[in-house]
C-alpha cells in the first residue's frame, strides 16, 4: 500500500492516507515530503499529539520543527520567527494565524483528519490547501478512521484534499452510502 500512497503522492494530487493505526502514516508522509523536497512543510495536528510529531520529525527529517499552538500565550507567539522555519507545527485552531503566503507554504500535512470537524478550522484548512495547490504543493490528510458516522464524512475528507476526485457531494452519497430500511411492525391486537 505504500507504494501506490507514493505513486498518487507523486503526481502532485493531494492524497488521504486511510490506513490502519501504526501502519506507518506519519513516516511515508515525512518520506514522501522530503523526497518532494518542500521549502515550508505545515504540519496540521490535534495538540496532545505534538510532541510525538516533533520527535518524528527530527529522527526522520533530521531538522527541528518550530510548533506554534494555541497554549502558547498570544505575545509569545508574536515573537516566534514562522518564517525562519522549514518545518512548522501547529494545532487546528491556530490555521487562521498562519500567513500561507508570507511563509511560502508548499506542502501540508493533516494529522487525524476526520477529528477536525466541519468548523472554522475545516474552512481555513481548505482555503490554506487551495493556496498550497496554486503554486504546485502537495497536500496530505491522514487518519485510520475515515468514517465517524456516515458516508457523507469521508466525502468531506476527500472534497478537501481533492474535489474532483470527490465530485458533487449529492452523487457522491446516493453512490456509497448504503440505503435505509425502515419496518413497520402492524400493531397486534
Amino acid at each position: 500500500y505504500q507504494e501506490d500512497y507514493i505513486g498518487i503522492y507523486e503526481k502532485r494530487l493531494g492524497i488521504l492516507g486511510l490506513l490502519d493505526m501504526s501502519a506507518g502514516k506519519t513516516v511515508c508522509s515525512l518520506l514522501m515530503a522530503a523526497n518532494r523536497s518542500y521549502t515550508k512543510l505545515l504540519i496540521v495536528v490535534p495538540a496532545q499529539i505534538i510532541t510525538e510529531w516533533q520527535e518524528s520529525v527530527e529522527d526522520i527529517l533530521g531538522v527541528s520543527a518550530v510548533t506554534y499552538t494555541g497554549s502558547i500565550p498570544k505575545k509569545k507567539r508574536q515573537m516566534i520567527d514562522l518564517a525562519a522555519a522549514n518545518v512548522l507545527i501547529c494545532n487546528p485552531e491556530m490555521i487562521k494565524e498562519i500567513n500561507e503566503e508570507k511563509l511560502k507554504i508548499d506542502s501540508v500535512i493533516v494529522d487525524e483528519i476526520h477529528a477536525l470537524g466541519l468548523g472554522q478550522a475545516y474552512k481555513e484548512l481548505k482555503k490554506l490547501i487551495k493556496k498550497v495547490f496554486k503554486v504546485g504543493g502537495t497536500a496530505q490528510g491522514l487518519t485510520a478512521t475515515p468514517i465517524e458516522n456516515d458516508v457523507e464524512d469521508l466525502w468531506y475528507l476527500v472534497n478537501l484534499f481533492n474535489p474532483e476526485l470527490a465530485g458533487d457531494k449529492q452523487e457522491f452519497l446516493n453512490k456509497y452510502r448504503e440505503p435505509t430500511y425502515s419496518i413497520r411492525i402492524a400493531n397486534p391486537r
